[in-house]
């Protein structure tokens, strides 16, 4: 069963509330009434292991040919849609 808590009650608990979901306790974070976020663990990520990638086969040329003019302008932001008009590059919008 889900433990359904308001977002003023997350603020005031935070503590308590982790430690409910360590334990395995599931908790929904609720904005006036409505579920908005749940508060569960992070799995703990395991290592890299060196060399699992070696039996990819990847030609020893590749990082040396040019790119076509296809990927070239693919990097360049000149995407086409699937019926073959270009779009736009899209200026990134200014802070103020």
């Amino acid at each position: 069963m889900d433990r359904t808590v308001n977002v003023a009650e997350a603020k005031a608990t935070l503590s308590e509330l982790l430690d409910a979901a360590m334990a395995g306790e599931k908790i929904v974070i609720a904005r006036k009434g409505k579920p908005i976020a749940r508060l569960e663990i992070v799995e703990e990520l395991k290592p890299r292991v060196p060399g699992a990638a070696k039996h990819w086969k990847i030609p020893s040329d590749a990082f040396l040919r040019p790119l076509s003019k296809k990927d070239r302008a693919w990097l360049e932001g000149e995407h086409t849609d699937e019926f073959g008009i270009s779009k736009p590059k899209r200026k990134p919008k200014r802070s103020r």
